[in-house]
């Protein structure tokens, strides 16, 4: 696959399911996470759309919901942003994104500490997705059998990309130290 010039989003939380996530500088070990990052956007919508016209206990669990499902897609494309820009596109980055203090060394921390930060917690949030959404929402008697179904299987899909997610960007991490 060949590395293309495009406009960069202006922020990884507005990536839809049609962006071209072909950046300068890109890493070529690094194309298998394009998928996922796109997977993980996908899924992360299609689990709230499919959740949002449910009736929730608390306004405050509608929205720790809604921001979890978005924190999902957002930390897939920020780690892939931060892995894929060179340099020279510093400027033309998003607004800052949360970084590990420091890295592994005690060093300032590299973009690929910052990746590893952002997939790690993405993977995190990923994995409580279930208990969320058990707490968030009474599903009895609110969805049929097949549609509550359907809702796990999301929740489980997310779950599972986010950790290849961070796979791919664990592999990275251990393909740059080796060189």
């Amino acid at each position: 696959m060949t590395a293309t010039t495009t406009t960069r989003p202006v922020s990884p939380a507005g990536l839809t399911d049609t962006d071209e996530l072909h950046w300068p500088g890109r890493v070529d070990c690094l194309e298998p996470l394009e998928e996922h990052v796109r997977r993980a956007a996908r899924l992360s919508r299609a689990l709230w759309n499919a959740i949002e016209p449910a009736g929730f206990k608390d306004e405050r669990d509608r929205w720790a919901l809604h921001e979890l499902t978005a924190d999902i897609a957002d930390h897939a494309s920020a780690a892939y942003f931060v892995l894929c820009r060179d340099a020279d596109s510093a400027a033309a980055a998003p607004a800052p994104i949360p970084a590990p203090a420091v890295g592994p060394t005690g060093d300032a921390p590299s973009p690929l500490d910052t990746a590893y930060e952002l997939a790690l917690n993405q993977k995190n949030r990923s994995a409580g997705l279930a208990t969320l959404l058990d707490a968030a929402f009474d599903a009895r008697g609110r969805f049929d059998k097949d549609e509550a179904e359907g809702i796990a299987r999301l929740a489980r899909d997310i779950a599972k990309t986010s950790a290849e997610v961070f796979e791919a960007v664990r592999l990275a991490s251990l393909n740059r130290v080796a060189k």
